[in-house]
């Protein structure tokens, strides 16, 4: 069985239909330019994600984003930088 909210205009048509999974963030962390990690508590069931984004400009620069990896209880970022320079950037976490 459905649960959740669907919504309809008058011919009928789904309008909205919040019955889907949805995105819940968490948190986020600022890099600092260094490896890091975090942990967190998700509902069972749900898979975690993440959202990088730099705070810096990174158009036509040797920049690199941290890789980052998640778990259902932590998630953790390296930087892998054989050239170029880490970037600081802001990672969202949650989970859907």
């Amino acid at each position: 069985m459905t649960i959740g909210l669907i919504t309809r205009d008058s011919s009928g048509v789904i309008t909205a239909d919040m019955t889907k999974n949805l995105s819940q963030m968490i948190g986020h962390v600022i890099s600092n330019r260094a490896n890091g990690t975090v942990t967190f508590t998700i509902p069972p069931g749900k898979i975690p994600i993440s959202i990088v984004s730099p705070l810096e400009p990174c158009m036509n620069t040797a920049g690199k984003l941290p890789g980052v990896i998640m778990t259902s209880t932590s998630m953790s970022w390296t930087y892998n930088i054989p050239s170029g320079f880490p970037m600081n950037c802001i990672i969202y976490y949650g989970y859907y």
